[in-house]
């Protein structure tokens, strides 16, 4: 008897598809690691938020980080469509531990998009 080995990926979630946001359903089969951070800018483009990443900024982007699996991972960059592109970043968990994850980052110009200070989509 063979056991299938699904395989995961760790990805950070910084807008609606984190815990408590309007699309949380779609991280069903995904497994909550902790609370995360990382270097960047958040953007307001509407009801949703756009992240650039950039390690040498001072200003923070509060989101959560999720094991999920290959074929959720799949949906998600269905999901971000063309106005992202899933890169590698890395992330900071409650006990600075690091880890390298994807994350999806806003590819469109954001001269016109208000920017986040707090670097948090729930504390706008």
């Amino acid at each position: 008897m063979h056991e299938e080995t699904i395989k995961s990926e760790s990805v950070f979630v910084y807008g609606t598809l984190r815990q408590d946001g309007s699309n949380a359903w779609r991280m069903e089969k995904a497994e909550f690691v902790d609370c995360a951070t990382t270097l960047g800018h958040l953007y307001r483009v509407d009801w949703y938020p756009g992240a650039i990443f950039d390690r040498t900024t001072g200003t923070t982007i509060i989101g959560e980080l999720y094991t999920v699996p290959d074929d959720t991972l799949r949906q998600l960059d269905d999901f971000e469509g063309h106005e992202y592109e899933r890169i590698r970043i890395v992330v900071s968990i409650r006990t600075k531990q690091q880890f390298e994850c994807w994350a999806w980052q806003y590819r469109l110009p954001t001269e016109c998009l208000t920017k986040i200070p707090s670097g948090d989509w729930f504390v706008m």
